[in-house]
């Protein structure tokens, strides 16, 4: 196996088997595009040039590898670019949750994945993708450390992803991101497997006014909120199989619910929490009577009046749109997805707030906290606290 070190070991302790671990990934240089090809050849020139003329690393090379042959720009450039083309398809993103303001007047903290580096783990990159993966990764220092989220058999294999995860992309972006980044087509379950459709089908789907069933789109530009003046193609029932133009009264409903929720992000952001609440409400009454419960649009329609309820101080409210926010986050990515973890912590500190109020919810407090630390245990092991 290539890049096995002197020992049999790969990846061992020895710098030389960590390096030659790295070197013999793939860097797919070949199948990159001619402009993407230029581009990391002057990179790799103008690195090399500047390694060699300002640093001490001529001096350095020569101590550690024992000899007195001297590195030109040619050799150096030359592994540069190998390094740079296995970047692309072999580097991890190091990220970690980060809270931010959420603007304005706003009393309320966002908290959202930041990415805040890239590095290559050489036995992390020998796992094969899936979209639907069985491991987890989560990051300690400059450790990756890489959990089982099911059991495996003693005959399976462990699967990463490599991005494209098939509860926040449907199937065409991600055969195409695949193919483009890692230049492979997918054949996972949820990339070869019907059933997986209907699911991504409801992240921007619309009740059938035939049937009630889910409404997929069929088309270019599928349309996000209510321009489908923009748009072209029809709607398919994935339940009575009827193909339909987008109805007066669904244009009509979902151009009033994207009016509405502008201007509750508009007031919001103003300080006019009460006008913003207002608005919200009414996209919200209006919106569910064409939006399936988790179309993403209308999910974030219902977690900015969450966040508006918060600002008002009205937590109880505020928890009664978390809830069903939550049936959703569960419904796509599942009952122990770290996902649904997250969201839980965020209802939590609403809980506590609205039970200085309600005493009764010290129950419902407890139940949350703990299955939470079920659900973070299960991801990233006892010690995640």
């Amino acid at each position: 196996m290539e890049g096995v070190g002197k020992n049999g070991v790969y990846n061992g302790r020895d710098l030389s088997d960590g390096y030659r671990a790295v070197y013999h990934l793939m860097p797919h240089f070949n199948r990159c595009l001619p402009e993407d090809q230029l581009q990391y050849c002057l990179a790799a020139i103008l690195l090399a040039t500047a390694v060699l003329d300002k640093t001490n690393f001529p001096k350095h090379n020569e101590a550690v590898m024992k000899s007195e042959d001297h590195l030109d720009v040619a050799h150096l450039a030359s592994a540069v670019m190998r390094h740079i083309a296995q970047l692309v398809s072999n580097a991890h993103a190091v990220t970690q949750i980060m809270g931010s303001s959420s603007g304005g007047k706003s009393k309320v903290e966002k908290v959202s994945q930041k990415r805040i580096a890239s590095a290559i783990y050489p036995t992390a990159s020998l796992m094969n993708h899936s979209c639907k993966p069985n491991i987890i990764n989560s990051f300690y220092k400059d450790l990756l450390v890489i959990r089982t989220i099911e059991d495996v058999n003693s005959d399976g294999q462990i699967y990463n992803c490599y991005g494209p995860h098939y509860c926040r992309q449907v199937r065409q972006e991600r055969q195409d991101s695949l193919n483009r980044q890692y230049f492979f087509m997918c054949k996972c379950e949820p990339c070869t497997q019907p059933e997986y459709l209907q699911k991504e089908a409801s992240w921007s789907g619309f009740h059938c006014e035939n049937c009630g069933g889910v409404l997929s789109w069929m088309g270019e530009n599928e349309p996000a909120g209510s321009d489908f003046a923009e748009s072209t193609g029809v709607f398919l029932c994935l339940q009575c199989h009827k193909l339909q133009r987008p109805s007066g009264h669904l244009v009509q409903v979902c151009t009033k619910v994207n009016s509405l929720f502008e201007a509750g992000e508009e007031t919001l952001l103003k300080g006019d929490v009460s006008s913003a609440v207002s608005f919200l409400k009414k996209a919200v009454s209006i919106g569910s009577e064409v939006y399936l419960p988790e179309n993403q649009y209308f999910i974030s329609v219902r977690d900015t009046l969450a966040r508006a309820f918060s600002e008002l101080g009205d937590f109880k409210s505020c928890c009664l749109e978390l809830r069903e926010c939550l049936k959703v986050v569960e419904l796509r990515y599942g009952s122990e997805s770290i996902e649904l973890a997250h969201e839980l912590l965020k209802f939590s500190d609403v809980l506590t707030l609205a039970s200085t109020t309600d005493a009764k919810l010290q129950g419902e407090i407890q139940d949350v906290r703990r299955r939470i630390d079920e659900i973070f245990t299960l991801n990233y092991g006892p010690h995640w606290k």
